[in-house]
């Protein structure tokens, strides 16, 4: 089971890249089905600014997390020091721009950080970075086994961080056109999924190509 968290108007919610952070479209899709589907409508060209400013204005609209299975919980990027309950999530208004500071922000652009005890500045200029005591802290506050985000390039597609308590995914190949990781675009839901099924008994497995590659 997905609970959708944030008053979401739509039925996609993954957490992967989003505009804010890629400088092609299909670069910064969140969901594998749509990426695809946009790519097969218009290729490979760049596209127009109004054209990025209409599918802005969905991602404006879209769930800001889910909880998998009452134990994984799921954020584009990160840890907040401001979500004390999930029901503040559920109380952020949809559709919405996305604040420079607070809530909102620190869900999609706080990256964990293992030099880091608690909260840190984050080089990216918004946001923190977390270290491993803050995963802890939150795993047992809210009763999670794990933490599945996105936002950073993880060159096997994904990648764990304090004792696989969180697990950052990846799933644009070639991320803007300068960065070859390795891609599971239609994996790594699946991946979320199997974790779910099994935890904690689950195993490491090799990226998993896609259409051969």
């Amino acid at each position: 089971m997905v609970r959708i968290l944030g008053r979401a108007r739509a039925r996609h919610t993954t957490p992967g890249p989003t505009p804010a952070s890629g400088r092609r479209l299909t670069d910064a899709l969140p969901s594998p089905p749509l990426a695809r589907a946009l790519r097969i409508a218009v290729g490979k060209r760049r596209y127009s600014v109004k054209l990025w400013k209409t599918f802005t204005d969905c991602f404006n609209c879209l769930p800001v997390a889910a909880i998998v299975a009452d134990k994984i919980f799921c954020c584009h990027g990160g840890l907040s020091p401001d979500l004390q309950e999930m029901k503040q999530i559920d109380e952020i208004d949809r559709p919405t721009d996305v604040p420079d500071t607070g809530l909102l922000c620190d869900l999609l652009w706080a990256d964990p950080e293992k030099d880091v005890e608690a909260w840190g500045e984050n080089d990216r200029g918004v946001s923190f970075t977390f270290g491993q005591n803050i995963v802890e802290s939150f795993l047992a506050q809210h009763g999670f086994d794990l933490i599945a985000r996105a936002h950073q390039v993880v060159e096997d597609g994904y990648e764990f961080f304090a004792e696989r308590q969180l697990v950052t995914l990846f799933s644009a190949p070639n991320y803007c056109g300068e960065l070859g990781a390795t891609s599971q675009p239609l994996a790594y839901i699946a991946y979320i999924a199997y974790i779910a099924e099994v935890w904690p008994r689950f195993v490491l497995v090799p990226p998993i190509g896609v259409c051969g590659h």
